[in-house]
């Protein structure tokens, strides 16, 4: 099972869930909370050493979850554009947002959502690099791996159903509640507000708070002039019963209903957060949400065009690939016909090497030998095993125009080689002027000669010049 290590970072506490898939369930296998006195360097490298490598064991480095006001969320919808000025205006937001001037200064996250309207559709999330570099040094400082980072609104709006629909998730973390507005799964606005001292703990207490400050931010929404969710779904560590749901229930919401997450959770372990829970069960499947550390990156979606060039590359694949069986056929064909000629050359030579035999073993001993005779059967040359040997040798890209050959006279190669580039091609030849050059009845002359076929790079014609070995 690979293991996932998850530490939650919030003023007044930090969380530290270890966690992964066992067969088809993902599971917490230990969850800790350890109070923390500030979200500072020192703060957070105090309760790291506390932590020690016990709770971390399994995990290759750990996954951060940022709850910090001055994270900013905002869905952007430019106009169809490639993805780097689409990033370049979503980099631009940031700056505004975070009320930066630099790009180095700010870390992004951002998230194609989809194409409605003309428009691509993209939720960001932006992080001054200011605020995260002193934790980073802690982390570094004991020796952990920081593998991601994402902010905690991110994940709990990961919880929200899939769709177009807005969603609003609330969840308490260390004497504050958090209201994230989600658009397809992305924070789109994010208030925070804090509850009373016990009420974390009193479900009455904290039903008599969220039905105070559930309108107010219901009217805040309003003045935003968004479209008001009619879903609201509630945290991991909002613990309310269904009678004190139905009294949250206003003129707004048809649905306020506990988040549904897949994890499952030991009866002796702390609940995580559902930010937490939700980034363990992505993180299971292999679909993380980006992260903060990376460079942003979007994939747009093809356009029209694009698929019709898809469309016209596959055509002319086809044409090229049915043109290679034909040329497939007729190379096998030319291959049978010169092994059917190897053959016959064979069994003419074996007939004379036999016809020669017979007549010198009725030949008359003593008699007189011719010495023409004597001197061509000195003469004769292995040309069956030179055409087969030298056929043999022609590999890809090299076709041979003539094989000239005599008794006495020098053996000429000629021919082309190609290649798909300049590189191949010379390749081949080198391959192919080895294999001539090793064959035991031939020596080299050091007369080869190789020119580039005019207006081709990749074309080269070639005269090999060998003689016979006496």
């Amino acid at each position: 099972m690979q293991t996932h290590a998850i530490v939650e970072l919030e003023d007044g506490a930090m969380n530290v869930v270890v966690g992964g898939r066992e067969g088809g369930t993902v599971r917490v296998l230990r969850s800790l909370r350890l109070p923390m006195q500030d979200l500072t360097k020192d703060g957070v490298g105090n309760v790291l050493r506390q932590v020690g490598s016990d709770a971390l064991q399994g995990a290759f480095g750990v996954h951060v979850v940022l709850g910090e006001r001055r994270t900013q969320h905002f869905v952007s919808r430019t106009p169809l554009m490639s993805a780097p000025d689409t990033l370049a205006l979503i980099l631009r937001e940031a700056l505004r947002a975070t009320n930066l001037q630099s790009g180095n200064d700010v870390l992004v996250a951002a998230r194609l959502i989809g194409q409605h309207g003309g428009k691509t559709v993209v939720g960001a999330t932006a992080l001054p690099r200011a605020v995260w570099q002193p934790l980073a040094d802690a982390f570094q400082a004991n020796s952990i791996d920081v593998l991601s980072l994402h902010s905690m609104e991110t994940c709990m709006a990961m919880a929200a159903p899939a769709g177009p629909a807005p969603c609003a998730i609330v969840e308490l973390n260390s004497g504050r509640a958090r209201f994230v507005f989600a658009e397809n799964q992305c924070p789109v606005q994010v208030r925070r507000f804090l509850i009373g001292g016990g009420a974390e703990n009193n479900s009455s207490a904290l039903t008599t708070q969220l039905a105070m400050e559930l309108p107010r931010t219901f009217d805040w929404l309003r003045e935003l002039g968004v479209t008001l969710p009619r879903t609201l779904l509630l945290g991991t560590r909002v613990a309310l019963s269904t009678d004190e749901i139905a009294m949250l229930r206003g003129d707004e919401l048809d649905t306020i209903a506990p988040a549904e997450v897949k994890v499952v959770i030991a009866e002796d372990q702390i609940t995580p957060s559902l930010g937490v829970l939700t980034l363990l069960q992505r993180l299971a499947e292999g679909a993380a949400p980006p992260s903060l550390l990376a460079p942003p990156s979007l994939r747009m979606p093809w356009s029209a065009t694009r698929w019709l060039g898809l469309a016209a590359a596959a055509a002319a694949g086809f044409a090229c690939s049915f043109s290679a069986v034909v040329d497939g056929g007729q190379w096998f064909q030319q291959r049978e016909e010169l092994a059917a000629a190897h053959a016959k050359v064979q069994q003419i030579e074996a007939s004379v090497r036999a016809r020669t035999a017979a007549a010198e073993a009725a030949r008359p001993v003593g008699s007189t030998v011719d010495v023409r005779l004597t001197a061509a059967l000195g003469l004769r040359r292995p040309a069956s095993r030179l055409v087969a040997d030298v056929n043999n040798a022609a590999g890809a890209g090299v076709s041979i125009d003539e094989l000239k050959f005599a008794s006495m006279d020098r053996v000429v190669v000629t021919g082309l080689v190609e290649g798909p580039s300049r590189k191949e091609a010379l390749a081949n030849m080198a391959a192919f002027a080895r294999q001539v050059h090793k064959l035991a009845y031939l020596t080299a002359d050091s007369q080869d000669e190789i020119v580039e076929v005019a207006g081709a790079r990749n074309r080269f014609r070639f005269r090999l010049t060998l003689a016979w070995r006496i």
